[in-house]
């Protein structure tokens, strides 16, 4: 079989030009990320986190992030956790593990394993 030197070369620019134009747009996106961001690992090693082990995690309406933990339920505002459990509210058990309800309602509810809210 016999291919042209002319296909040969068109293909070979095709591919070419395809390589270019993707490092294009990706040297032209990088300006457009963002280059100063922070990077913080939250543990419970720390004692930022009751517990590591996260079984669910919603925000709210009000930008808060509410996450339940095997420890108690933690609130992050963006800068602090705050932590409810058997430690500092009157709960029984600490182990909770779903999130139910409506973020647009404003009725976000969680049981811990009692079934107390």
């Amino acid at each position: 079989m016999f291919v042209s030197p002319n296909l040969i070369a068109q293909m070979t620019l095709s591919t070419t030009f395809r390589y270019c134009c993707l490092f294009l747009l990706l040297t032209v996106a990088k300006g457009f990320c963002q280059d100063n961001y922070a990077f913080r690992w939250y543990t419970a090693d720390n004692n930022e986190l009751p517990q590591s082990s996260i079984k669910a995690i919603v925000a709210d309406k009000y930008n808060f992030i509410w996450m339940t933990t095997e420890n108690g339920l933690v609130r992050y505002d963006g800068n602090t956790f705050i932590a409810f459990n058997a430690s500092n509210t009157n709960l029984q058990g600490s182990r909770f593990t779903d999130i139910f309800g409506s973020v647009e309602k404003d009725s976000l509810v969680c049981y811990n394993e009692g079934k107390k809210s």
